[in-house]
This record gives C-alpha cells, structure tokens and sequence, in this order.
C-alpha cells in the first residue's frame, strides 16, 4: 500500500502547486505563475505516463472494472496527442488553442486517473480489513 501513498502524496504536491501558480498568474497577473504552471503539466505528465506504465505491467492482477479504464486511459492519452498533432498542423498560427490544449486539457486526465486510482486503493484497503 505505499505505493499508493507515494502517488497521492505526489499527487497532491502537483496539485498544491498548480493552485498557487494558478492564483499567481490569474489573481496577480505574474507571468512567473504561467511558467510555473508549464513545468507543473510537465511533471504531472511524466508521473502519469509512468503509473501507466505500471498499469500496463501489472494489468493481470487488477479487476476487471480496473482493466477497463487502463484501456480508456490509454485511448484517452493517445486521442490527446493525436489531437495535439491536429492542431500543431492545421491551427497555426492559434497560439491560444495550443496553449490551452497542452497546459488545460492534460488536468482533465490526470483527474480520471487519480479517482480511479483511488477506487482502487479503496476497494484494496476495505478487502484488506476483511
């Protein structure tokens, strides 16, 4: 189960983060809080690629319910980067839209993955007190 804490503790840093560098930038309009933000995505980005992976390894030995969205994850992952190789080709010159996809769309996954995570850790710490 340490692993589970590893993952929200992270988790939670990233989101902790993201809230002040997101007040920084949209309440006090410092620029700094933007660039904040950009690593934060980045950070958040390789630490869901790498519990993916994890869900990959071990696929076998999670429910069926579990398997599932490592599946939707996956697609959803794929469909983002799709999607982002869209844009880069045919939206130029629409700085906006690129910025929203890479630094807003990205949360909106990391948020599926972290509740079903946590379904996860639930369902393993009820079973764990039967």
């Amino acid at each position: 189960m340490g692993h589970y804490k590893v993952y929200f503790g992270v988790s939670g840093i990233i989101l902790g983060l993201a809230i002040y560098s997101a007040n920084l930038f949209f309440f006090q309009f410092d620029y700094e809080g933007y660039n904040n933000i950009k690593l934060l995505v980045f950070l958040l980005g390789l630490m869901q690629m790498a519990a993916g992976l994890c869900f990959i390894v071990n696929f076998g030995a999670y429910p069926n319910w579990f398997q599932r969205f490592v599946r939707m994850y996956w697609r959803l992952t794929i469909a983002y980067f799709v999607v982002y190789c869209l844009i880069l080709e045919f939206f130029e010159f629409e700085h906006l839209l690129k910025e929203v996809w890479l630094f807003g769309v990205p949360w909106f996954i990391a948020a599926f993955q972290l509740t079903f995570v946590f379904r996860l850790y639930r369902l393993k710490v009820l079973n764990s007190y039967d």
